[in-house]
């Protein structure tokens, strides 16, 4: 779950499904890198939309703090955090091997790249699920070996690699615009059409300008479901539901156009 303060008070939630989904739009709209067969690119846009596909049971039945605010996917502890991970890790594997290789990837680079202060049994935890994922991604890239030229070509170390940057770009792309992470101008080079470029982001309100333009329409519309919550403290989860329940959705819009 994504949990975001309100500027006039309150909360706003936005569902991990809700989230990956939108990054997977996101994607729809990019030119497909060349080198990238158009196959894998379609399970490549899989893989964003159901990156996340653990967490849905969790945002059903979601968990507030000590002080009564409902835990997000930046604030779930590390064991919790670690369990839906692995939950989505394992569901994107029936999906074929390159997803699985893309979101256990993805995985992976989250845990080596965002350390915590965490105490030394989810220390341990962390790299056991890291050790996981090297299991689950040698056995991926062991099937593709093993495939048709498309796979074997996308598993190339250079293709592999904008492979797995654009699948963390999509996902940050969709969690800056919803305001859960901080506004990254410049981005590390990524793949589309014949480039390989960084590209520069300036958000206008609900317009956001790209340079150089990375998909294949003059202009996208992205949009998304979240709630509007009037509190942002409950007394316990049935409280968070029933304000859950009550709320009304609300439809938020972006405009996606050229620098």
């Amino acid at each position: 779950m994504i949990v975001l303060d309100r500027t006039e008070g309150g909360l706003r939630i936005v569902e991990q499904a809700a989230h990956a989904k939108m990054a997977a739009d996101i994607a729809r709209a990019w030119r497909r890198p060349e080198a990238m067969p158009e196959s894998m690119w379609t399970s490549l846009i899989d893989a964003v939309e159901h990156h996340d596909d653990g967490w849905i049971e969790a945002d059903q039945s979601p968990q507030l703090d000590a002080g009564g605010r409902p835990l997000a996917f930046n604030t779930m502890p590390p064991l919790e955090h670690i369990k839906l991970w692995r939950s989505s890790v394992e569901r994107v594997r029936k999906r074929g091997p390159y997803a699985s290789l893309l979101v256990a990837l993805h995985a992976r680079w989250l845990y080596t790249r965002y350390a915590g202060d965490e105490s030394e049994e989810e220390r341990a935890a962390v790299q056991g699920f890291i050790d996981e994922l090297a299991m689950v991604i040698d056995e991926a890239l062991s099937t593709l070996r093993g495939g048709d030229e498309a796979q074997r070509k996308t598993i190339e170390p250079t293709n592999l690699s904008y492979a797995q940057r654009l699948v963390s770009y999509f996902d940050a792309l969709s969690l800056m615009m919803l305001g859960a992470i901080e506004i990254q101008d410049h981005a590390a080079p990524v793949a589309f059409g014949k480039q390989v470029q960084g590209l520069h982001v300036t958000p206008l309100k609900k317009m956001w300008q790209f340079w150089p333009w990375p998909f294949r329409s003059p202009r996208i519309n992205v949009t998304i479901e979240a709630l509007d919550l009037a509190e942002s403290r409950f007394s316990d989860v049935a409280a968070f539901q029933a304000a859950r329940e009550a709320a009304t959705a609300q439809t938020l819009k972006w405009v996606l156009t050229g620098g």
